[in-house]
C-alpha cells in the first residue's frame, strides 16, 4: 500500500538524466536534478511509469499477504522502460521521492531527522539508500547524528557514521554529537562516538569540552578518561585509524615504519591529508627536521610530527606510546621554535587555522615550490586560491576571523594576499585588507606558525 507521505505520487516526470520525480514535487525542482545535478531543460511525463505505478498500487491492494506486506518492485521491474533507473528489490512503499527526502518541516527537519527522532531504523536506512543527506541540518543546526546521540539510538548512530555522517559537526552553541550524548547520559552512544574518533577536546561556545560536561557523571567520565589514556587500545569498539607519513627517511628506516604500522594495524600513506595522524621525520640531535613540503603540510594541519625514535619506542613497547617525548621541535630554517607543538595544540582546541577565510592570488612564475604545491599548501592552511587578481573594493567587502595565535596588529584585518616569487609586481598593495608579499612570507609563516611581516625576510 502506497500511503507514506514521502512516496511517489502520479503523474511522474523524468528529464534527460532519466531520474524521475513525482507530480507532487515537480514545482519544487530548480534548474538541476536533485539526484545527480544534471541541468534540466524540461520534463517529459512518462505514461508507462505512471501506468506501472498505478498497477503496483492495485496489485498491492489485491495481493498483499495476511501481514499486509506490499509486493516488491523487483517483481515487475522487467516491465519498466529500459531508460528509467530503478533500484532492484525496493519495497514499493519505500519508493522515496528524491525531492521529498530533503523536504523540511517548520523546524527545518527532513524526513531523516524525523525517522531518527522516532528510532525507526528501517525508515532511516531506506531514506539513506534513496539519497537522503546524512549531514543535513535543521533550523538549530542539529544533524541526524546529534538526534541519535542524545536519544541513545546506537544502531542508528552506527548506520549514520558508516554512511558518512560528520562525527564532530557542530550545531547550535557549537555542540557536537558527543556533547549531546554526554549531557543526556547516553552511555552507549558516548562509547560509540569516542571510539569512532570523536574529538573529546572539542569546545562548545562557552568553552566546555565533553570532559567538562561529564564532570558529575562518573561512568561517562571514566569512558572519556580511559580513551585519553589509551587512545588506540583494545577497549575501542571500533579502532581509530592511525595513518603515518614519513619525510627524510632512507629505505631501511621506511621499512621499520612499515613494520611498526603492521604491528599497530596502522596505515602508511605517501602524502599528508585529513586522515593523517603522524608525520615521522628524521631529525638531528637538536630535534629539528628538514623543512620539507610534508613538514609544512603537517604543521598547517596540526598533525603529530614525531622523531623516528618514536617508532622504535612503539615497537619495543608493543603499543602506541606518548608522543610528547618524541615531538619534533622545529625545522632546519626555524629550529627549536616549537611550531609543531603550537600547531597541534591549536588544532586540538578547534581554533582557526593560520589563514582561515583568507584569499590568495599567486602572481607570475613560481618554482620550488611550484604553483600547484603552493595551492595545496594554502588550502591546508584554510585559504582559498583565487583565479583572478583581487581588488581593494573586493577585499573591503569580506568579513573574516583573524588567526588567534601570534599575529602582527597590521595583519589582523588582512583577508587578501597577492604572492609573487621571481618577478616583483609593479603595483604592490599595502592596505589593511590587501597586501602584496613575497611568497617567503607564506612559507615562513607556516614553519614558524605565526603571522608577522618579518616573515618576508
Amino acid at each position: 500500500m502506497i500511503s507514506d507521505s514521502s512516496t511517489v505520487v502520479r503523474p511522474c516526470f523524468y528529464g534527460p538524466c532519466k531520474h524521475f520525480f513525482c507530480g507532487d514535487c515537480i514545482d519544487m525542482l530548480e534548474e538541476c536534478c536533485s539526484v545527480c545535478g544534471t541541468l534540466l531543460e524540461g520534463f517529459v511525463e512518462n505514461e508507462r511509469v505512471n501506468n506501472i505505478i498505478q498497477q503496483l498500487e492495485e496489485l498491492n491492494k489485491l495481493y498483499s499477504n495476511e501481514d499486509h506486506q506490499p509486493l516488491k518492485s523487483s517483481t515487475i521491474a522487467k516491465d519498466l522502460p529500459r531508460d528509467v533507473k530503478v533500484s532492484p528489490a525496493v519495497d514499493s512503499s519505500r519508493i522515496v521521492c528524491s525531492i521529498k527526502s530533503e523536504k523540511k518541516n517548520g523546524k527545518g527537519e527532513t524526513p531523516l531527522h524525523v525517522a531518527t527522532n522516532s528510532g525507526d531504523f528501517d525508515k532511516v536506512n531506506a531514506l539513506i539508500e534513496h539519497g537522503a543527506n546524512v549531514n543535513t541540518k535543521d533550523n538549530a543546526g542539529w544533524t541526524p547524528l546529534h538526534e541519535a546521540g542524545l536519544r541513545g539510538f546506537r544502531e542508528i548512530m552506527i548506520l549514520l557514521l558508516e554512511k558518512g555522517a560528520y562525527i564532530d559537526e557542530p550545531a547550535q552553541n557549537d555542540f557536537t554529537a558527543l556533547h549531546d550524548a554526554v549531557v543526556n547520559d547516553c552511555i552507549d552512544t558516548v562509547k560509540i562516538l569516542v571510539f569512532r574518533g570523536a574529538d573529546i577536546y572539542a569546545r562548545t561556545d562557552s568553552g566546555k569540552t565533553a570532559l567538562d560536561l561529564a564532570a558529575k557523571k562518573p561512568k561517562i567520565l571514566e569512558i572519556l578518561q580511559k580513551a585519553i589514556s589509551d587512545p588506540f587500545g583494545e577497549m575501542s569498539l571500533v579502532k581509530k585509524k592511525i595513518s603515518f607519513v614519513t619525510t627524510g627517511l632512507n629505505e631501511e628506516q621506511n621499512k621499520e615504519v612499515i613494520k611498526c604500522a603492521k604491528m599497530l594495524s596502522a596505515f602508511v600513506s605517501p602524502a599528508i591529508d585529513k586522515s593523517t595522524t603522524h608525520l615521522i621525520a628524521k631529525c638531528n640531535k637538536e630535534s629539528n627536521c628538514p623543512r620539507t613540503m610534508k613538514y609544512m603540510h603537517a604543521v598547517a594541519r596540526g598533525k603529530w610530527i614525531v622523531k623516528l625514535d618514536w617508532i622504535y619506542a612503539c615497537m619495543k613497547a608493543g603499543k602506541v606510546i606518548d608522543e610528547r617525548l618524541y615531538e619534533v621541535e622545529g625545522c632546519g630554517t626555524h629550529p627549536n621554535n616549537y611550531a609543531p607543538r603550537k600547531a597541534r595544540q591549536h588544532a586540538e582546541n578547534k581554533l582557526t587555522r593560520l589563514f582561515d577565510s583568507c584569499s590568495f592570488f599567486f602572481l607570475g612564475e613560481f618554482a620550488d615550490p611550484a604553483r600547484n604545491e603552493l595551492t595545496q599548501l594554502s588550502e591546508a592552511c584554510g585559504a582559498t586560491v583565487l583565479k583572478r587578481t583581487p581588488t581593494l573594493s573586493t577585499a573591503h567587502t569580506i568579513a573574516f576571523s583573524p588567526f588567534c595565535g601570534t599575529i602582527d596588529e597590521s595583519l589582523t584585518k588582512c583577508s587578501h594576499y597577492i604572492f609573487f616569487h621571481k618577478t616583483e609586481p609593479v603595483i604592490k598593495y599595502d592596505d589593511a585588507k590587501l597586501k602584496t608579499l613575497h611568497v617567503k612570507f607564506l612559507l615562513n609563516s607556516i614553519s614558524k606558525f605565526e603571522l608577522k611581516l618579518e616573515n618576508v625576510d
